[in-house]
């Protein structure tokens, strides 16, 4: 301090004492003396020392492999794949025992004992309801005060790799323009620097850190990550360097750069003793989401596990029903799509192979020239009953439809669909940069099932309606004297509808049949006559 500066301070004490401007200086001054006592030497003169910036290249050197570890890991650009780590790690806080019964409630195994049980006379309800309390027993650990404890080491890797993202090359640059990043090991030429110049670096570190803490639990998170990227190649030494980087970063942290240093090199920046600089709230969720997802997972899992089976279980039926002829494809709720949903999140589509049974049947048995001899009765027959002719139009016109409406819904996955197959390709890809998107991809695929489940229902419905129609007509062509419709012999035995009436009869077991299948899939029930 100058000899000038020094007498106007004794002036300024004993003459303006009272004066709020000269007691702000004087609050100043008693930070500055502070930090001037402080051992590590990096405040002198009214300059940031070169000692501060010797701290930030300590932390550089040593974030870095730490940050490797976590952006390959639990802080890269993808969300699914940070949550995928984030949710091992959790996974490997269970006892090895909780690990394999979890492994055991995976999808392929759960199937595998349905099966079985199947084959052994077993109800499939009494598996699924022993995996259910297996589950529960594993969801009720997550309550637990050892993965309670979780939370907190999450918090602490959050502030981490926010504190690993710090821009430590601007603030280095300031005191050493000649700062080689890239070689932060080679000797340096810093320089002190004027507070005020490095007044947003102190507000962003006091941001990040000012509660920092590290402890083992931390380290042997990051070693779990480590291990899970490359189990092969951690070795015990590596393990003592990244505890070492970490201890390294916790010194500078804790012991020089604390909430309290950084607050009084701030307000010497700002020459403002009252300034409360802003600190970050971090909170952690991961082990809720952990919970959620495996909850939402094993339902999903269930119902496909009960669609599959099901579908296995027809597969002889089919062959029977459409003379081993292949299932015809669906537009947009397809297999294709499917795999990118099973492999992306915890939905699918469940009504897939119902849907695809239902267009193959109209398509082979509700032909085109079928529809045209049923029209024909509707049109010229002379029914003996007004009412039943009433219903058995309704009955036809509700036919006619089934192929139109799974062409409707079809045609609902097109560009500007509400169903828009795009549009669910894109939440996928989004849904790995930002989780919302993974919300709305269930919601999307949740709703489109609904859809397929209730289209199912009521085609269904009204295929089985003119099945008991037709089989009427069928015998009442074969009395002497035609009860129903009159002239339904002359209509049925028309040259442009003979070959149509032949089809009919030759196939009409055949509607039994994929009754019988779609069982599985919708509840039939009888007709009502009127």
């Amino acid at each position: 301090m100058s000899l000038l500066q020094m007498l106007t301070d004794l002036f300024d004490n004993l003459f303006r004492s009272s004066s709020p401007e000269v007691q702000k200086k004087q609050r100043i001054r008693k930070i500055e003396n502070e930090l001037k006592a402080l051992p590590n030497g990096i405040y002198r003169n009214g300059l940031i020392q070169p000692n501060f910036a010797e701290i930030l290249r300590v932390l550089y050197i040593n974030t870095r492999p730490i940050y490797k570890i976590l952006e390959a890991t639990i802080a890269g650009p993808d969300i699914k794949r940070n949550t995928r780590f984030e949710f091992q790690l959790i996974v490997s806080g269970y006892e090895e025992k909780w690990q394999l019964a979890l492994k055991d409630l995976e999808y392929e195994p759960r199937k595998q004992e349905v099966v079985l049980a199947d084959l052994q006379g077993i109800p499939a309800s009494r598996i699924f309801d022993d995996q259910k309390r297996r589950f529960e027993k594993l969801l009720s650990q997550l309550n637990s005060k050892e993965f309670l404890k979780m939370d907190s080491i999450f918090v602490k890797l959050k502030q981490l790799v926010e504190l690993c993202r710090f821009n430590f090359i601007t603030p280095l640059k300031a005191f050493d323009p000649r700062f080689n990043p890239n070689e932060p090991n080679a000797t340096p030429n810093f320089s002190a620097v004027a507070p005020i110049a490095l007044e947003n670096v102190f507000l962003d570190l006091y941001y990040i850190i000012a509660d920092f803490q590290m402890n083992m639990s931390v380290a042997n998170a990051i070693i779990a990550l480590a291990q899970i990227i490359d189990m092969d190649s951690m070795t015990s030494e590596k393990q003592k360097k990244i505890v070492g980087n970490l201890k390294k970063i916790e010194q500078a942290c804790h012991n020089i750069l604390n909430e309290t240093v950084l607050s009084s090199l701030i307000r010497i920046s700002k020459q403002n003793p009252d300034f409360t600089p802003q600190k970050a709230s971090y909170t952690a969720d991961a082990r809720q989401r952990f919970s959620s997802q495996l909850q939402d997972q094993f339902s999903s899992e269930e119902n496909r596990i009960k669609s599959e089976i099901k579908d296995e279980k027809i597969k002889s039926e089919l062959g029977v029903l459409f003379n081993g002829k292949s299932l015809i494809s669906l537009t947009g709720y397809n297999d294709d799509l499917n795999e990118l949903l099973l492999q992306n999140s915890s939905v699918s589509f469940t009504w897939m192979t119902p849907l695809k049974i239902l267009k193959t049947f109209t398509t082979l048995y509700y032909t085109e020239p079928v529809k045209t001899l049923l029209n024909d009765i509707v049109i010229e027959g002379f029914f003996n009953n007004p009412n039943y002719k009433s219903q058995f139009s309704q009955t036809v016109f509700s036919a006619n439809e089934v192929a139109e409406k799974i062409q409707a819904f079809e045609n609902s996955f097109a560009p500007n669909g509400p169903n828009n197959e795009q549009l669910i390709k894109g939440y996928i890809r989004d849904s790995h940069k930002d989780s919302d998107f993974s919300k709305k991809l269930v919601s999307q695929v949740d709703g489109i099932n609904v859809e397929a489940k209730s289209l199912i229902q009521r085609q269904v419905s009204a295929l089985f309606g003119l099945y008991h129609e037709l089989g009427d007509l069928l015998q009442d062509a074969k009395k002497p004297s035609c009860e129903i419709v009159q002239n339904l012999k002359v209509l049925m035995m028309s040259s442009r509808n003979r070959d149509s009436t032949d089809y009919i009869e030759n196939n009409y077991e055949k509607w039994k049949v994929f009754f019988d299948i779609m069982r599985n899939y919708a509840i039939i029930t009888t007709v009502e006559k009127k």
